[in-house]
């Protein structure tokens, strides 16, 4: 400011030389004067604020707290930045995690929805193998499965069939397996799960459409997989020593109410299937495999050395395309298993 009113005198001075020098108008000269004078008053207006703007800088700044009070308040607050940083890490983590979940069970949806469009193409295709294999059942089991299409909004429970059709195989072998095993009444079987429903398809479809088809009613409220015939150690020391792949309800996939149905009529869930290594265990008369298998297991019938013997159904293969059944049905007179062996079909 005080800069500005030293230039402001300094200006003053050169312009009354000027003006004792000047031949101009008065005129001239007063309008030089009050333009002067209007840069002055500018001059200190501005002046004026900059030294208010100065004062309340000053007091700001008086206002402050010292930097030693703030350098401990700080070192206070070190804990509970460390508490809220590790917060925010965990929040992130779960986040992270939870994102990992969300992706991971959107593939599983994603493969379950295709797994499912899969399973409904392949069931198309086995419904018109079926429909073709026998012309006059096969148009029969066609009506049937039409009806209930058209007629699933009367139903209390899903209505699944015919069997054969609702079941994947692990391979070409499995699927020989189940042919050779369950009876063809079986397989061409339709499932409810509500005796009610039975009851509707049975007076509809039987009685009234002509239509000879088998219906299996399941009792929900059994277990999902029957007591089998050995127990989990003896099973997994059976796959170590003979080779044993696992029972045959094992390698196959389909609804549960449909492997209930299998349970009830074939026992699915005590046929067993071997491999070439059980072939050759089979062969193997030292081994006496047959007679070991139809041997109670102890630890899933705490009677069975009084019970005596159980029958036995094993399916194995002893080349690519030479598959066998052997099974063994214990005589009620000497009790002993009597050996019915098979050659299973259907190998091209």
């Amino acid at each position: 400011m005080q800069n500005d009113m030293k230039k402001s005198s300094e200006g003053w001075k050169k312009w009354m030389a000027k003006l004792s020098s000047s031949t101009g108008t008065m005129e001239e000269k007063m309008s030089e004067i009050d333009d002067m004078a209007e840069d002055i008053r500018r001059k200190e207006k501005k002046a004026e604020k900059q030294e208010g703007a100065l004062k309340k800088s000053e007091a700001h700044l008086s206002s402050l707290r010292p930097e030693e009070e703030l350098r401990d308040d700080l070192e206070q607050l070190q804990p509970q930045v460390k508490v809220l940083t590790e917060k925010t890490r965990s929040v992130q983590s779960q986040q992270q995690q939870a994102k990992i979940r969300y992706d991971a069970c959107n593939s599983d949806l994603t493969a379950a929805k295709r797994r499912l469009e899969r399973m409904r193409h392949q069931k198309e295709e086995k419904l018109q193998k079926i429909y073709k294999t026998d012309n006059y059942k096969g148009q029969q089991i066609k009506t049937a499965v039409d009806w209930i299409k058209k007629n699933a909004d009367k139903f209390r429970r899903p209505v699944l069939g015919p069997i054969a059709a609702e079941v994947t195989c692990k391979d070409e072998s499995i699927a020989n397996y189940l042919d050779m095993h369950c009876a063809n009444n079986v397989l061409l079987a339709f499932v409810t799960e509500d005796k009610r429903d039975t009851d509707l398809i049975w007076r509809e479809v039987r009685e009234k459409l002509k239509c000879n088809i088998n219906i299996e009613t399941v009792d929900t409220s059994s277990p999902e997989t029957p007591k089998r015939n050995y127990g989990e150690r003896r099973f997994e020391q059976m796959k170590r020593d003979y080779g044993i792949q696992g029972y045959l309800d094992q390698l196959i996939d389909c609804p549960p109410i449909i492997k209930k149905a299998l349970y009830s009529q074939s026992q699915l869930h005590n046929v067993i299937v071997g491999s070439q290594v059980t072939a050759a265990a089979v062969d193997d008369e030292s081994l006496n495999l047959m007679d070991k298998l139809s041997v109670r297991d102890t630890e899933q019938d705490a009677n069975a050395m009084s019970r005596g013997l159980q029958s036995v159904c094993l399916m194995f293969p002893k080349a690519a395309k030479e598959h066998y059944r052997y099974m063994s049905n214990i005589s009620r007179h000497t009790n002993k298993a009597n050996i019915a062996i098979s050659m299973i079909k259907s190998f091209s």
